[in-house]
């Protein structure tokens, strides 16, 4: 029979002959033949283009000299394997095949394997000038490699290969022998005394290996003390890493060629070691990772979101960004990233001691071009510094900026500065309160705004009452409110209020007969938008009391109210270098509003009210601190609010008792408190909002007979320090 060795390698010739080196009676098959389990154990020559099929049987070895074999379950064992010749197929599905030497020997042949166990004595599985697939199968070699390319194309799905040298080996038998191609998807490979993959040398006269490689889903790489890949002996090899997580090293000699490409949110943790001579390049993109070492990799390429984590101290001969990412370091230590050549536009996370002034560095010292972000990791802690320098370039080409415009520690947030183009540094000369501080005095300041919120949405009672003078009844509100605050300190919040109240009232049997009184709960929720997503929350649990005097003949009223709050208050904080800073704490408030009016009645259904009002707070001085480290010590928080305002109206009476009164309201409001001091990591605030504002307001109640009324408000105020652009609110009450 002729037998075609294109693997050519002495140390492998035993294996790779006629019958693997092992004489056998043969059965001939030159017609298409069918087996089962009762068929005799034999070693089976097909040629002619003749098929053998074996569903359940017992076979020592087949030889297919341009010959097909289709095996279902059964076995192939105690003799050579399978053995074919150029113009070959081999379909397998459930079979254990083992040979003495090789399991699978494929010469110009394909081969489609699955739900099978190849085992060689040598060599599990190997492929010349060949295709091969195999599918939820294991392929191991004891004593050399578990698969073994030659100029083949190998797609491993689901599977297990491994061997003693190597579990996967490429190598080139004659100069004119091409590429090999090799998929690994969701499969393990493991090479057991040396490297998961072998790229390279196998015998005098077989260098220049030539594979591209394409590692997938999840597929695991396990080599000898964590070499993965080895490329050697003029060897080439172009590696693809999707959606895989490798841990350990990828080794090239002088002589040899590695281009390895992560993509798809791969990941290699380990070191990528070429010899000086070699021609080794690393591509990372789509949010691809990479921690770990490279040595003499002279080109470097990192684009969309892809993340290169160093280890140490580094040089790269070219570096070149697209939106890629280059981290300096992780935990302890600081470290210098030396380039010879860098362009394109991306980032460096750079981590810096403000108070002993070490620093990550960026160190450019050839040609430089492009803008890039530094991302300077943030602190809780207060730092005192004057300049610490995070990077340069020796011909001022390139252009940095600080990530978000600025570095936030403790209580401050610092800049970055230049003085020739070349030399970049933290500027501690100016600073400007970090979004922690920030958000520490928004969460103190915030506690009177959201009182007076609820307070001012409770002022539409009036407006009912004058319907049922003298009967008891319960009511329910829904309000919400947007307030603009700026403080003494420049720190601004934009604050939307959202909540209900729900309370009951009876006329009192002493006095003049003209008194109301009554008690009431409700909730609010406060959301806070800072500036650059620093978000914060005010949850307000409240229950109060109130007493109305009204005459009914003079107009003349007397309102007051007394109100305790639970304020739940949350922190939200984005810091400059991307990371979220969190803290709550809790505290206590009560107030009092005392309203004097008089309700004057002009002909036709009009009236006017005059009114004055004071609102006085008192919130209870608490500490919290942020789980970045900064720590906020906030005083009592007061507020007292004098206003003086008039409401116009007119009353229209409509058939069946019912009537309608819209009213429009103006009223100048002053706050005459001047705040309380925030000390945030020792450094103290004014949280000030003292200052005057107008308010307008207009709104209708509505009688729909002797019990119930209804009531809607819509309000806006403008001020030094608060603006509310808008204000709703909306009641009934039903009297009994």
């Amino acid at each position: 029979m002729r037998r075609f060795n294109i693997f050519q390698i002495t140390p492998l010739a035993l294996f790779l002959t006629t019958a693997n080196g092992v004489a056998w009676a043969d059965i001939p098959v030159t017609t298409d033949t069918e087996l089962d389990g009762t068929s005799v154990y034999d070693r089976y020559v097909v040629s002619n283009g003749a098929t053998l099929i074996g569903d359940g049987a017992s076979l020592e070895s087949v030889d297919l000299d341009i010959g097909h074999l289709v095996l279902s379950g059964g076995s192939v064992s105690g003799g050579a394997g399978i053995d074919t010749a150029a113009g070959s197929s081999v379909s397998l599905d459930g079979v254990d095949v083992d040979g003495t030497n090789t399991a699978l020997n494929l010469i110009g042949s394909n081969a489609q394997i699955a739900n099978s166990n190849l085992i060689g004595g040598a060599i599990g599985v190997a492929v010349g000038k060949g295709a091969i697939v195999i599918d939820q199968s294991t392929v191991h070699g004891d004593t050399l490699f578990g698969l073994l390319l030659n100029e083949a194309t190998a797609v491993v799905r689901n599977s297990d290969i491994s061997g003693q040298e190597s579990g996967i080996t490429a190598f080139k038998s004659d100069p004119l022998i091409g590429r090999n191609e090799l998929l690994l998807d969701n499969s393990k490979v493991t090479g057991m005394d040396g490297a998961a993959i072998r790229v390279g040398y196998l015998g005098a006269g077989h260098d220049g290996a030539d594979i591209d490689i394409v590692i997938r889903n999840g597929t695991e790489l396990f080599g000898k003390d964590g070499l993965l890949i080895k490329v050697d002996n003029q060897a080439r090899a172009g590696v693809t890493v999707l959606g895989s997580a490798l841990v350990g090293d990828m080794a090239v000699d002088s002589t040899s060629t590695l281009a390895l490409n992560l993509g798809q949110g791969s990941s290699l943790t380990g070191n990528v070691l070429a010899e000086p001579g070699a021609n080794a390049s690393l591509s990372m993109t789509d949010g691809a990772q990479f921690k770990g070492r490279l040595e003499n990799v002279d080109d470097v390429s990192i684009a969309n979101a892809a993340v290169w984590t160093l280890t140490q101290d580094t040089r790269q001969e070219n570096l070149t960004l697209s939106d890629g990412i280059v981290k300096l370091g992780e935990g302890a230590g600081y470290h210098q990233l030396t380039v010879n050549h860098l362009s394109g536009t991306g980032q460096f996370d750079l981590r810096t001691d403000l108070g002993t002034g070490q620093t990550d560095f960026v160190d450019v010292t050839g040609s430089s071009s492009g803008s890039y972000r530094l991302n300077v990791a943030s602190s809780g802690q207060n730092a005192s510094f004057e300049r610490i320098d995070v990077a340069r370039t020796s011909d001022g080409g390139a252009q940095f900026s600080l990530l978000n415009g600025q570095v936030d520690l403790g209580a401050w947030s610092y800049g970055l500065a230049t003085d020739d183009g070349k030399t970049w540094y933290l500027n501690g000369s100016q600073a400007t309160i970090s979004p922690g501080a920030a958000s520490a005095l928004a969460l103190y300041n915030t506690a009177s705004t959201v009182w007076h919120g609820e307070v001012t949405s409770l002022r539409g009672r009036m407006g009912e009452l004058r319907y049922n003078p003298g009967a008891a009844g319960g009511w329910v509100r829904a309000y919400g409110n947007k307030f603009n605050v700026d403080t003494s300190e420049g720190v601004g919040y934009r604050q939307t209020q959202r909540g209900f109240s729900l309370g009951a009232d009876t006329p009192l049997p002493w006095g003049d007969g003209q008194w109301l009184a009554g008690a009431m709960v409700g909730t609010s929720v406060s959301n806070l938008d800072l500036q650059r997503g620093t978000q914060a929350e005010v949850k307000s649990y409240y229950v109060g009391a109130y007493a109305t005097w009204l005459d009914a003949d003079s107009g003349y009223y007397l309102d007051t109210t007394a109100k305790l709050n639970r304020f739940r208050n949350s922190a939200d904080v984005a810091m400059s270098d991307g990371t979220r800073a969190k803290g709550t704490f809790d505290n206590l408030g009560v107030g009092l509003t005392v309203e004097a009016g008089r309700h004057i009645r002009l002909p036709d259904g009009w009236f006017v009210e005059p009114y004055g009002q004071l609102a006085g707070l008192v919130v209870q001085g608490r500490s919290f601190e942020l789980d970045n480290g900064l720590q906020a010590d906030g005083e009592r928080q007061r507020s007292l609010v004098g206003k003086v305002g008039a409401t116009v109206g007119r009353t229209y009476a409509l058939a069946q008792g019912r009537s309608v009164q819209p009213y429009v309201r103006t009223a100048l409001a002053h706050e005459f408190a001047r705040g309380a001091e925030v000390d945030v990591n020792g450094v103290s605030f004014n949280n000030d909002h003292s200052g005057s504002r107008i308010e307008l307001g207009t709104g209708v109640a509505v009688s729909l007979g002797a019990r119930l009324s209804l009531n809607a408000d819509l309000d806006y105020a403008h001020g030094e320090r608060i603006n509310q652009p808008w204000g709703v609110n909306a009641a009934v009450r039903y009297a009994w």
